[in-house]
């Protein structure tokens, strides 16, 4: 196994390898997905 790079107190307390870092960009993916809607519907027309 390749050794945690991200480590921190709260990693090491939850025995959390490879934490995913990206949860405070939830409001970008929703973004996306209502341009992709826009764009969906106009080329539906």
């Amino acid at each position: 196994m390749t050794p945690a790079r991200y480590k921190t107190r709260l990693t090491e307390l939850l025995g959390i390898r490879h934490p995913i870092l990206c949860g405070g960009l939830m409001y970008l993916a929703e973004a996306v997905a209502a341009e992709a809607r826009l764009a969906g519907a106009a080329a539906a027309e």
